[in-house]
């Protein structure tokens, strides 16, 4: 204690009455602190160990954050296969085939638990619905086509949508 009151001393009489105020309350937060420091040097040290720190974990959270944003998000794909599945809920079938098309272009690849920019997730399962737009406007071919792609990447077969996927390749 008697080193804290000393620092608060060497303001001397020629300080500012600012400079007094600031330096009194580094001392207080610093005692709550550090209680048991009695030399520049560890406070530094001590410093210095907690600034890394928080350095380390700003870094790593900035590593998630670009690694969860680069994650299969190459545009606008969860935007056009969300507009794709509410087409298909209303029976708009061409501007499914559109919006699954489009977001195939984007992001070709089927994922289970796909991330959105949002921090969700998706099942991104483009083929197998945009075979079942082309299923009910009537094109089976076609249908048909997406459903062997999506069932060829092997996603959709960890999922409950295999059994679904098997029977629409039976009726097709």
């Amino acid at each position: 204690m008697e080193y804290w009151s000393n620092r608060v001393l060497e303001n001397g009489p020629d300080a500012s009455a600012q400079s007094a105020k600031s330096t009194m309350l580094y001392v207080l937060c610093s005692l709550r602190r550090y209680p048991a420091i009695h030399s520049d040097e560890q406070v530094v040290m001590k410093k210095s160990a907690r600034e890394s720190g928080r350095l380390g974990r700003r870094l790593l959270v900035l590593m998630v954050l670009c690694a969860i944003s680069s994650h299969s998000y190459a545009g606008v794909w969860d935007e056009n296969y969300i507009k794709g599945q509410k087409a298909i809920e209303r029976g708009d079938w061409s501007a499914a085939i559109n919006y699954f098309t489009t977001a195939i272009k984007d992001n070709p690849k089927p994922e289970e638990q796909a991330p959105l920019p949002n921090t969700n997730v998706i099942d991104y399962f483009p083929y197998y619905h945009l075979g079942m737009a082309h299923y009910y406007s009537g094109s089976y071919q076609l249908a048909r086509g997406n459903f062997l792609k999506e069932q060829q990447f092997g996603v959709i077969n960890r999922t409950s949508q295999k059994g679904k996927l098997e029977r629409l390749l039976e009726i097709t």
